[in-house]
C-alpha cells in the first residue's frame, strides 16, 4: 500500500519536484527512526536479560542448597540436633566475615525486593506441572557436569546410573521434561560436581565467602563452580544474550518451585548469617561423604 502511494506521488506530474523530495526525505527519516527504535528495543532487552540473570542467580543457588539439604534430612529422618555434630560440621574459616555479612544483606534484599516478587508472579501464571517439567529439563541438561564429577571420584556405578538416567529421560521423557525417578528408585541419586571431586582428592574447604549475586561458597566450591559452569551446555548458547536469557529463565523457574525455603530458615534463626553458613557447610559435607 505504501509502495503504491509512493509510486503515484512520483509518477503524477501535478506534484512539484520539491514536494516529491520532501515526501521522500520524510519517508526515509521515518524508516531511520523505526530502525533506531528497533535497535534500542533489542539493546534494552539484552541488558534486561543480563541484569535478570545477575540478580536472580544468588538466592536461587542458596535456595537450591537449602531445598536439597532439607530433602536429605527428611530422607534420613534426622533432626538438626542429630545432624549437627562435630563429625559433620568441620570448622571452616571465615576471615572475611565483615564482607560476607554485607554481601549476605545485599543478596537477602535482592531476594525479597526482586527475586521473590518475580518468582511469585511467574508461578501464578505458569502451572506447577509445567514448571516442574521445565526444571526436570534443565536438570537433565546438566548431565555432563554430574557425569564428570562421578568419574573424577571413581564412582563408576553412579556414573553408569547417571548415563542410564540421562538417556531414559531424554528418549522416553520428552527430552528430559519427565523425570522417571518416580518410577525407578535407582534414579534417586545425589548428583556429583567438581567441588566434591576436589574434596575427594584432599582439597580443603578453604575460606568461607559469600559472593555478591552468586551466594555462599567456600574457596574450594568457588573453583568447582568455575569448572561446572564450563560443563553446562547452556554456557555455549550463542549469542551471549541468549545464554543469559536461558539461564535467567531457568533461575526464575527454579525459584518459583522453592518459595518459602529461604524464609523458613531465616525466620527460625537468631542470627540468619550463622544459620545459613552452618546449613551450607553441613549440606556440602554430607554430599561429599556419600
Amino acid at each position: 500500500m505504501i509502495s503504491k502511494i509512493m509510486y503515484n506521488l512520483y509518477s503524477n506530474p501535478q506534484y512539484p519536484e520539491n514536494s516529491k523530495d520532501n515526501i521522500k526525505r520524510g519517508y526515509e527519516n521515518n524508516h531511520y527512526r523505526i530502525h533506531l527504535a528497533g535497535n534500542a528495543l533489542i539493546t534494552t532487552l539484552f541488558l534486561s536479560l543480563i541484569l535478570t540473570y545477575i540478580v536472580l542467580l544468588p538466592v536461587n543457588a542458596l535456595s537450591n542448597d537449602l531445598a536439597n539439604y532439607n530433602s536429605s534430612l527428611n530422607a534420613q529422618d534426622v533432626t538438626f540436633e542429630e545432624y549437627d555434630t562435630d563429625e559433620d560440621t568441620d570448622e571452616v574459616s571465615d576471615p572475611l566475615e565483615g564482607f560476607n555479612r554485607a554481601m549476605f544483606t545485599f543478596n537477602d534484599r535482592l531476594y525479597f525486593w526482586v527475586i521473590k516478587p518475580v518468582a511469585k508472579s511467574y508461578s501464578s501464571i505458569v502451572p506447577h506441572v509445567i514448571r516442574k517439567g521445565i526444571n526436570n529439563f534443565f536438570h537433565n541438561l546438566n548431565y555432563p557436569m554430574r557425569l564428570l564429577g562421578s568419574i573424577l571420584q571413581l564412582k563408576t556405578q553412579k556414573a553408569a546410573m547417571e548415563t542410564f538416567k540421562f538417556f531414559t529421560n531424554t528418549v522416553f521423557g520428552l527430552g528430559g521434561l519427565i523425570d522417571y525417578s518416580f518410577e525407578f528408585d535407582e534414579f534417586n541419586i545425589d548428583g556429583e560436581d567438581t567441588g566434591q571431586a576436589l574434596a575427594y582428592y584432599g582439597m580443603g574447604n578453604g575460606a568461607y565467602i559469600i559472593w555478591p549475586f552468586l551466594g555462599p561458597m567456600t574457596f574450594r566450591d568457588t573453583i568447582g563452580f568455575c569448572f561446572d559452569y564450563a560443563l553446562q551446555p547452556v554456557s555455549y548458547v550463542t549469542p551471549l544474550y541468549m545464554s543469559f536469557g536461558v539461564r535467567s529463565f531457568d533461575v526464575i523457574n527454579k525459584t518459583s518451585l522453592e518459595l518459602g525455603d529461604y524464609e523458613a530458615l531465616k525466620e527460625g534463626s537468631l542470627d540468619p548469617y550463622i544459620a545459613f553458613k552452618d546449613a551450607y557447610i553441613q549440606y556440602r559435607n554430607s554430599r561429599i561423604k556419600r
